[in-house]
C-alpha cells in the first residue's frame, strides 16, 4: 500500500537501539520474519510497530546489505525485545557508517522583541557546534520541510540507559520565523524566558560568525570561524561560547586583512 508520500511494505529489518556508534550501550535486534514498515517519501525514514507503539528511526543500511537497517535513537527497552515477539539479537551489520543523530530541539525566535520558542524532535545527518548554520528539518517522515537556523547551544550526548528514552543529543537554534514548526506538531514552549539574555546575546554572536565543522566518529570538529560582521561583534559576549569556537574566532580575527 502506497501514499503520496510514504510507502508500506513487509521485509525482515534489523534495527539497532542506544549508542549508535557503539561507545556506549546499544542493542541491535533482526526480526524473524517480515514485518510491516513504512518507509518515508524520501527513502530515509522508517516507522514499525512494536509493543503498540509506532517507532520512527533513519534507515542506515550499508551498501549491499539486502535488508533495510534502521537506528530508533538512544532509548533502550526496559525489558529486552524476546523471540517471542519476533526478534533476535545479532551483531551489528558491517558496514554502518552513519553519523545520524536523533535531537531533541528547542528554536527560538524573536518576534516585537519579545522571546517566544518551541521544541521538537529531529534526526540530524550529523552533530552540529555551536554558531553553525543549517536547515533544520522540521518535519522527516511525511513530506519533508526545512527552515534555515543558527545553532546557539550543542549539549553533549547522554548516555543510554534501560527506561530512559527520548534523544542522546540536545541543541537550542535561532530561527528567524517561527511559523511553520507548530503547524509540522512542534510544541510551543512557555519557559524560555528564563535565560532569555543569554540566548539573545549567543543570537547577536551567530549573526556576526559562523563555525564550520566536519564530521568525524560521532562528533563535530571545527574547522574554522567565518567572520561575517566585525563591527557589530560584543566582545563582552564571547565567554558564551565554547572555548574551541572562541579560539578558532581569535585565529580568524587575527589572520583578517587590513
Amino acid at each position: 500500500m502506497s501514499t503520496a508520500s510514504t510507502t508500506t511494505i513487509e521485509t525482515t529489518v534489523t534495527v539497532v537501539l542506544g549508542h549508535l556508534p557503539g561507545w556506549f550501550p546499544r542493542l541491535v535486534y533482526r526480526s524473524t520474519g517480515p514485518v510491516p514498515v513504512t518507509i518515508s517519501a524520501d527513502g530515509r525514514f522508517l516507522t514499525l510497530s512494536m509493543r503498540g507503539e509506532q517507532l520512527v528511526g533513519a534507515i542506515v543500511t550499508p551498501d549491499g546489505h539486502a535488508e533495510p537497517v534502521v537506528y530508533l535513537g538512544g532509548g533502550l527497552p526496559v525489558q529486552p525485545w524476546t523471540l517471542d515477539e519476533g526478534w533476535q539479537p545479532v551483531d551489528m551489520p558491517r558496514g554502518v557508517i552513519s553519523e545520524v543523530v536523533e535531537t531533541d530541539v528547542l528554536a527560538l525566535s524573536w518576534q516585537d522583541g519579545e522571546l517566544v520558542g518551541c521544541y521538537g524532535t529531529v534526526w540530524l545527518d550529523r552533530v552540529f557546534r555551536p554558531m553553525e548554520r543549517l536547515e533544520l528539518p522540521s518535519q522527516q517522515v511525511d513530506v519533508p520541510t526545512h527552515v534555515r537556523c543558527r545553532v546557539l547551544q550543542s549539549v553533549d550526548d547522554r548516555v543510554p540507559l534501560p527506561g530512559c528514552g527520548g534523544a542522546l543529543r540536545h541543541m537550542v537554534v535561532a530561527v528567524d520565523d517561527l511559523a511553520g514548526l507548530p503547524a509540522a506538531e512542534w510544541t510551543p514552549a512557555d519557559w524560555v524566558a528564563i535565560s532569555s539574555r543569554a540566548w539573545r546575546s549567543l543570537n547577536d554572536l551567530s549573526h556576526c560568525i559562523e563555525s564550520v565543522t566536519f564530521p568525524l566518529l560521532g562528533n563535530a570538529i571545527l574547522g574554522e570561524v567565518i567572520v561575517h560582521d566585525v563591527e557589530a561583534l560584543n566582545k563582552d559576549d564571547l565567554h558564551l561560547l565554547p572555548s574551541d569556537v572562541r579560539h578558532g574566532l581569535e585565529f580568524a580575527l587575527l589572520t583578517m586583512p587590513d
